[in-house]
């Protein structure tokens, strides 16, 4: 998966030479309505690797897709953008059915540093 990860960086690496970064950033978040839950997953890991602070709404809004690894992805892509919008929508996560999305939604909100998640990270 990580080789597929970094081959999808990459075409979006070469997409932003001859589109335009800003062309490539909203490629990548309309990704996250694809159809396919791996290009998704994908597009939320590959958001997160670019720091654009543009993806931090629409990674929040897939905090709560029907697929388990693109809750997860966007969880562990909040983290690296280290906006304080995406602390209270974090804490939700923590209440995910599943663990791996619960564990990327505490990580992220540890990396977050944010006091509104203490209580519910230790409880």
């Amino acid at each position: 998966m990580k080789q597929l990860l970094y081959l999808f960086i990459f075409f979006i690496i070469l997409n932003s030479f001859s589109f335009g970064y800003s062309k490539s950033i909203r490629k990548l978040i309309l990704k996250l309505n694809d159809n396919n839950s791996v290009n998704r997953q994908l597009a939320a890991l590959s958001l997160g690797k670019l720091k654009d602070i543009r993806a931090v709404e629409p990674l929040i809004k897939a905090l709560v897709d029907k697929d388990v690894y693109v809750r997860e992805a966007a969880a562990l892509s909040l983290r690296e953008l280290k906006d304080v919008r995406a602390v209270e929508p974090l804490i939700k996560t923590l209440c995910d059915e599943n663990l791996g999305v619960r564990r990327a939604a505490a990580e992220s909100l540890g990396e977050l540093k944010d006091i509104r998640a203490v209580e519910p990270l230790i409880t």
